[in-house]
């Protein structure tokens, strides 16, 4: 009779847990389904997903529960379960006959990084499986644009090999029985508009033009920083006064053609405070998710001041301590120190000062020259001269006599600033 009972719990163990052990032995692996990702700082990732599958690479459901928890090759990389910021809780539940995991991942340092998923069957216990794959935080990209697009019948001669045909409408109901081509010429001249930007409100940002041909004396750089505010110039700060994602545009006209570029910005709320003060050192917390950078600000006390150079900067949850040695600064206690903002010019002598109104006075004139008629008069030059006589379009030409006197103005003024002298 024991024999009996015996062999049947054997039976019944049998049916009931070789069913689920024949499964647990199709799964061979898990995977990434999903493919590797380029995203910018502090962006948030498509998903992410990764997949039990059997020798075959098909997906297959888990038999049990298991575990899986996510760490990346870089410090600063952080998962989250859904696009509303919720981050996970490591390590994560696979749920019993289920067979795709997903999370997001988010990160603010430049590089290629690898994330590594590791499954046990239990917390803490021994990994089982292990797969990982690459994601790229990088900069944007610049994009140079033709500074000219052709439309010219299908007999025309191409004579450039930098030309390429572009797509066209077939139903086109022009008269002609000659169909409808187009040629777009490849640019020659490109720009640049630099990194993607991570910035706080109020804080300012430096922006830099970069080409590939050595133009920049006689190229006008035109940006428009996406929050309606426009600047010239080859290097410009601007500070942006509320958060958001803003799209940065770089217009470049040289006399190698002109090109276009753009860059991200994204710009987020200033949340840190000052958590202690005493005559030795004024302690500031950054409470924010991202690190901050203090430049553009100041700390006042007692009618002295302090500026925080440039690259102030203090980790995301971090506490960072100035000392009086530093700001020569000692308040009693947080009500007698403040922070004021000062804004981009805070570090510049005036000569510096003056340098930049100069400059930005000189691309106000070059984008004024540009915009005059294109006939040009020959002026005999001296090498040396070559490269600032270049910048100079010889109106008197083709002036009208209502204008002539505005334009010789300013002939004058350009006269007066290259060779120091004017007749």
């Amino acid at each position: 009779m024991l024999a009996d009972r015996t062999k049947t719990f054997f039976i019944i163990f049998f049916l009931l847990v070789f069913p689920s052990f024949l499964q647990a032995l199709d799964v061979s692996r898990f995977i990434f389904t999903t493919d590797s990702q380029t995203i910018s700082p502090n962006t948030l990732s498509s998903i992410m997903t990764i997949q039990s599958q059997d020798s075959s690479g098909t997906g297959v459901d888990i038999p049990n529960t298991m575990y899986v928890s996510l760490n990346s090759s870089s410090a600063t990389g952080e998962f989250f379960s859904n696009t509303s910021g919720s981050i996970l809780s490591l390590p994560v539940t696979m749920a019993k006959n289920s067979q795709n995991k997903n999370f997001y991942y988010q990160d603010s340092a430049l590089g290629t990084h690898t994330i590594q998923a590791s499954i046990s069957s239990v917390k803490g216990g021994t990994i089982l499986f292990s797969t990982q794959q690459q994601i790229v935080i990088g900069e944007s990209i610049a994009t140079a644009t033709p500074s000219t697009i052709n439309q010219t019948s299908n007999n025309t001669e191409q004579n450039s090999s930098n030309n390429t045909t572009a797509p066209i409408n077939d139903n086109s109901v022009h008269y002609s029985s000659v169909p409808l081509s187009n040629v777009i010429v490849q640019p020659v001249y490109k720009v640049g508009a630099g990194r993607t930007r991570v910035g706080i409100v109020e804080t300012p940002i430096e922006f830099k033009g970069e080409s590939n041909a050595d133009f920049s004396g006689q190229t006008i750089y035109k940006w428009s920083f996406g929050d309606g505010a426009v600047g010239y110039g080859h290097i410009i700060s601007h500070a942006y006064d509320y958060p958001g994602d803003y799209v940065v545009v770089l217009n470049a006209t040289s006399p190698a053609g002109q090109a276009v570029s753009q860059t991200d910005v994204k710009i987020i709320f200033a949340d840190f405070t000052i958590t202690y003060a005493s005559p030795e050192r004024i302690e500031v917390e950054n409470k924010s998710k991202y690190e901050i950078n203090l430049f553009g600000r100041e700390l006042v006390s007692k009618g002295q001041i302090f500026v925080f150079p440039e690259d102030t900067i203090i980790k995301s949850g971090m506490k960072i301590s100035f000392t009086r040695n530093i700001t020569k600064l000692s308040p009693t206690n947080i009500s007698e120190v403040s922070f004021v903002v000062v804004g981009d010019n805070i570090n510049k002598s005036d000569e510096e000062k003056t340098k930049i109104s100069l400059s930005n006075q000189i691309q106000e004139l070059q984008k004024e020259i540009a915009e005059l008629p294109t006939e040009r008069i020959s002026v005999p030059t001296t090498s040396s001269q070559n490269k600032e006589i270049a910048s100079v379009v010889v109106a008197s030409k083709f002036l009208s006599t209502s204008t002539a006197t505005t334009h010789r103005s300013w002939f004058e003024k350009l006269k007066l600033f290259f060779f120091g002298k004017s007749e």
